[in-house]
């Protein structure tokens, strides 16, 4: 019977422990997310300050409708920081299943068998650790699902602003650079 024990222990805390990694992975997720979006954010800086140097040059003879393709372009960029912004925001994160939770954990576990804990019980006990991973790690993944939304819908604006900002260019060469 002993060794069935020793056996569903092991199980139980290669559970744990992948819990445990996935965490990890879904922490490097978040700083990815967290990184890609403050690159963004600086590239549509660039991209706006380009677009107010060209607005700059434009004549007053210059065709309206390259200027409403203009204020679409900086809408879209605007956009995009702004989910940029949705991306970066301070977010509660859940808590980490550490020393206090695993402490009550213990105290109940040890107060409840009057300090002679089985076999059983300290599955129950990993067990109940790896339910508080779980926990944590659909909360965090819920976030990073969050932020990678927020991150896509960024990029497309970008690439929407890049499309008119192209579309402007073209007109210009066939328009032989009088826009």
């Amino acid at each position: 019977m002993e060794e069935k024990d020793e056996i569903r222990e092991k199980i139980e805390n290669t559970l744990l422990e992948a819990y445990r990694n996935e965490y990890k992975e879904h922490i490097s997720i978040w700083q990815n997310l967290e990184s890609k979006a403050q690159g963004t954010v600086a590239m549509s800086g660039v991209f706006l300050a380009g677009i107010f140097a060209f607005i700059r040059q434009l004549g007053d003879q210059s065709n309206d409708v390259i200027r409403v393709l203009l204020v679409f372009a900086i809408i879209f960029l605007a956009l995009s920081l702004l989910s940029c912004i949705l991306v970066l925001k301070t977010r509660k994160r859940p808590a980490l299943p550490g020393g206090a939770i695993v402490e009550k954990i213990v105290v109940d576990l040890i107060e409840g068998s009057a300090n002679n804990v089985s076999a059983s019980q300290y599955l129950l006990f990993i067990r109940d650790q790896t339910k508080a991973w779980s926990r944590v790690n659909m909360e965090i993944n819920k976030i990073n699902n969050d932020k990678a939304k927020h991150l896509w819908i960024a990029h497309r604006f970008i690439i929407s602003s890049l499309g008119i900002v192209l579309l402007i260019a073209t007109l210009n060469i066939f328009k032989g650079g009088t826009l």
